[in-house]
């Protein structure tokens, strides 16, 4: 398992139905940016393994992965100033 960037942990305070995750997660599965994707934001496998979600001991894991095109300030100048 790669080591996490950011984590965050939520405590629901209230019951929720876990039965329709699968599919809910299956939906927003992260994909690679496109030629002419800016960002991109997805779910991927939290270990070893296929599915995006892993429970345990009444416990869920979801990981999320974002990717970003960032365009250097010094970049844009010199395309701008070619224009």
């Amino acid at each position: 398992m790669k080591p996490f960037n950011n984590f965050v942990v939520y405590r629901l305070t209230r019951e929720v139905d876990l039965s329709s995750l699968p599919d809910q997660v299956s939906v927003n599965e992260f994909k690679p940016l496109g030629d002419h994707d800016m960002s991109s934001m997805g779910f991927v496998p939290s270990v070893a393994g296929e599915n995006l979600y892993y429970s345990r001991l009444g416990k869920t894991l979801l990981t999320i992965k974002k990717e970003e095109k960032i365009i250097p300030g010094a970049f844009l100048k010199k395309e701008l100033a070619k224009r």
